[in-house]
């Protein structure tokens, strides 16, 4: 008895939050806007680039945007003598507000992104020691020019470091710009 009331209760706030938040139109446009995108990425630590797929959180039309990309990356450089090649696995959260016409629409939004990398380098084995973790955090701006493509921009900082620190430690801090290309792949 007790655990039917519980799920009524949390059914109905379910539905209320549902009710609030979204129309008919704009859970439409919800279920349509799962994107693809591939990006460049240039850091003070490393440069490569990124393929993305970001599934909507929330998107109301004219307003609040939440979304959420998986990210595979592959990064290489040079740091102060150690040359090192990365494959990255991250998520990154998109939190900002849109603004839209009937043609094309400017979402500007802050974003937090997290990654974990394995190291790639001469006389080392792919899945050992050491890993690189980057976290970064900053704002950027997303151009969609017939609401279904849009080519974006974003600029933040963090900080990339190493683990388990050793003689080839290159944790820092790091500003990052990143361009890049997103295209929404329909219903899901």
């Amino acid at each position: 008895m007790k655990k039917s009331f519980l799920v009524e209760v949390a059914l109905f706030f379910i539905f209320a939050a549902g009710k609030c938040f979204a129309s008919e139109m704009e859970i439409n446009t919800f279920k349509e806007s799962v994107s693809v995108g591939g990006l460049w990425r240039c850091d003070s630590v490393k440069t490569g680039g990124s393929f993305e797929v970001g599934f909507p959180l929330f998107e109301k039309k004219g307003g609040l945007v939440i979304k959420d990309f998986v990210t595979l990356s592959g990064y290489g450089d040079d740091y102060n003598g150690f040359e090192f090649g990365e494959f990255g696995v991250g998520n990154k959260l998109l939190l900002g507000g849109k603004i839209q016409n009937e043609t094309f629409s400017v979402v500007c939004y802050g974003f937090v992104l997290a990654e974990f990398g394995f190291v790639v380098m001469g006389g080392k084995s792919f899945f050992a020691p050491p890993f690189i973790f980057d976290m970064i955090g900053g704002g950027g701006f997303e151009f969609r020019y017939n609401l279904k493509s849009s080519f974006f921009v974003e600029y933040g900082g963090g900080y990339s470091f190493v683990f388990p620190a050793g003689e080839n430690n290159f944790s820092s801090g790091m500003t990052s710009f990143t361009l890049g290309y997103r295209t929404m792949i329909g219903t899901w």
